[in-house]
C-alpha cells in the first residue's frame, strides 16, 4: 500500500486510499458475527473524517460559491487554484488599514 500512495499525489485520491483501509476492516467487523465494538466505531470514525476532509478539499477547488465579479478575477490569476484565491478574497475582506497609520505598519491591500 505504502508505493500506491507515494505514486499518488492528488491529495483526494490519496485520502481514498486512506478510507479503503479502515472501511474494508469495517465492513469485516460488521459480517463477522462476533463483532468488535471499538474497532467498528474506530474504523467508522476515521473513514467518515476522510469523506468529510475529500469533500472539503474538492469544495475547495471548485469556483461555484464565487459570484460572476470573483470569477472574472480569478480568471486573471491562471497559476492560482480557487482554494487560494478564495484565501486572497478572505484575506481582503479582513485586511483594513486605519487612516494615519504608518507606512511600515500598512499591508497592501487587494482592490476590487
Amino acid at each position: 500500500m505504502k508505493p500506491t500512495g507515494l505514486s499518488v499525489r492528488d491529495e483526494p485520491h490519496l485520502r481514498g486510499l486512506v478510507s479503503a483501509g479502515p472501511f474494508c476492516n469495517l465492513l469485516f467487523c460488521l459480517l463477522r458475527g462476533d463483532q468488535v465494538r471499538l474497532s467498528v466505531g474506530a474504523d467508522a470514525a476515521l473513514v467518515s473524517v476522510n469523506l468529510a476532509l475529500i469533500a472539503l478539499i474538492l469544495l475547495q477547488r471548485t469556483t461555484w460559491r464565487m459570484t460572476k465579479e470573483d470569477r472574472a478575477r480569478f480568471r486573471s490569476f491562471p497559476t492560482l487554484t480557487p482554494g487560494q484565491f478564495h484565501k486572497l478574497l478572505r484575506l481582503r475582506r479582513l485586511d483594513h488599514v486605519r487612516p494615519g497609520s504608518p507606512p511600515l505598519m500598512r499591508r497592501p491591500v487587494l482592490t476590487h
